[in-house]
């Protein structure tokens, strides 16, 4: 019997992941996977199996679509997975590398990995090593615990947010939230 052919959707949301992108465009794509790209609009490349904008029909049906999904840690992107049966490859954007003005993502990363909703990938050196680790739930089941409710509360809310981020990002991180939560229990 071959080797399983997986289809991969990667969404990098409305904003630039540079570091992401860049990663796909010199990588050789691995034997028997395939991959379609959702990425911000000012990222297009011809290079690139994707479309910068989806209608949310659309990356519904790309969700569903997929074997499995590397996606940045954007609370509602994150939700959207886990909600179509997928315990996603979290890419987070990061300090480090200028992305972010903290690692909101990569705290929400770590804290949905812990409780095993998804699997973190800070080194992109790793990455197909980590999309291995990735499974897509058997049960298509919305895995909206209090404790997926909990992760994304402390993220956003984080003791460990500069001044800068509670005034600038988390007014807009609050909204997300209250949006996720209303998703979750109606």
């Amino acid at each position: 019997m071959g080797r399983q052919h997986l289809r991969i959707f990667i969404a990098t949301g409305t904003t630039s992941f540079p570091r992401l992108t860049e990663f796909f465009l010199q990588k050789p794509i691995p034997e028997g996977m395939t991959f379609f790209f959702q990425h911000a609009q000012d990222e297009i490349s011809s290079q690139l199996n994707g479309a910068s904008r989806l209608a949310r029909a659309e990356f519904q049906e790309r969700l569903a679509w997929a074997d499995k999904v590397i996606i940045h840690a954007g609370a509602g992107t994150i939700y959207d997975a886990i909600a179509a049966g997928h315990q996603p490859l979290l890419v987070p954007r990061l300090l480090r590398h200028r992305e972010v003005v903290n690692d909101h993502q990569l705290e929400l990363a770590h804290a949905l990995e812990k409780m095993g909703s998804a699997v973190l990938c800070e080194d992109l050196d790793n990455l197909f090593e980590k999309l291995h680790q990735a499974n897509k739930r058997k049960e298509r089941q919305v895995a909206a615990s209090q404790g997926l409710v909990t992760a994304v509360r402390e993220a956003l809310l984080s003791e460990h947010a500069s001044a800068m981020h509670l005034e600038t990002v988390l007014p807009m991180g609050r909204q997300v939230y209250s949006r996720v939560v209303k998703r979750i229990f109606g």
